[in-house]
């Protein structure tokens, strides 16, 4: 979690929906909590979830991520698998809508490694 904070706080991040402006930047404390915080960064907007499953941070994934350079930052993504499986449990509509073309992905990309 502190490489991640890092980098969030690298980002210039801060809390999303502060209609006060006060430039509210993520903890530890908010990261290690539930379900998600918004935020806004140099990059753009990032919403990180505080946990994929139950008692799960971010460490625990990192064995199911792929490794992606962009504009020289590294960042970890979950791979095809993972990410349908944890969109799949989370059964929330907005996660149901994207499967099925997640799942086709997956399998174009089978198709391809014969």
């Amino acid at each position: 979690m502190a490489r991640l904070l890092e980098v969030l706080h690298n980002l210039d991040a801060t809390m999303r929906y502060d209609f006060a402006r006060r430039g509210l930047r993520p903890t530890a404390e908010m990261l290690g909590g539930k379900g998600q915080i918004n935020l806004s960064t140099s990059l753009g907007p990032i919403d990180p979830l505080c946990e994929l499953d139950a008692g799960q941070g971010y460490d625990e994934p990192l064995p199911h991520s792929v490794a992606v350079i962009d504009e020289g930052r590294l960042l970890h993504v979950l791979d095809l698998p993972t990410l349908i499986a944890a969109k799949t449990k989370a059964g929330r509509p907005k996660d149901r809508i994207v499967l099925p073309i997640l799942i086709a992905t997956l399998q174009e990309r089978d198709k391809e490694k014969r």
